[in-house]
């Protein structure tokens, strides 16, 4: 029981860990006035933010992070984890 127990608990780290990498990259992608990236494709979403098609497919983003983050038990997460989780949930709030 107690394998099984922490097993769970690290599948649930995994799958926060992966969610904040990938909402890392999403976010520096969309909003690259906060990085120094140049790059062709970041250019084209920093010119597409009033385009109707990139604002659903935007909401939609959010919303998939918030679903995929509410399926995460905080209360498995290791303390910088659960810090990071804190965080993310506050930032996809104010992004919504």
């Amino acid at each position: 029981m107690l394998l099984f127990t922490s097993s769970c608990i690290n599948n649930n780290e995994r799958s926060f860990n992966s969610l904040f990498l990938a909402f890392n990259k999403w976010f520096f992608i969309h909003h690259p006035e906060i990085s120094n990236n140049f790059d062709s494709y970041t250019f084209y979403i920093k010119n597409k933010k009033g385009d109707l098609d990139y604002l659903n497919e935007y909401s939609f983003d959010i919303k998939r992070f918030n679903l995929e983050l509410s399926q995460i038990q905080k209360e498995n997460l290791t303390k910088n984890s659960y810090h990071e989780y804190i965080s993310l949930n506050e930032k996809l709030n104010s992004l919504s």
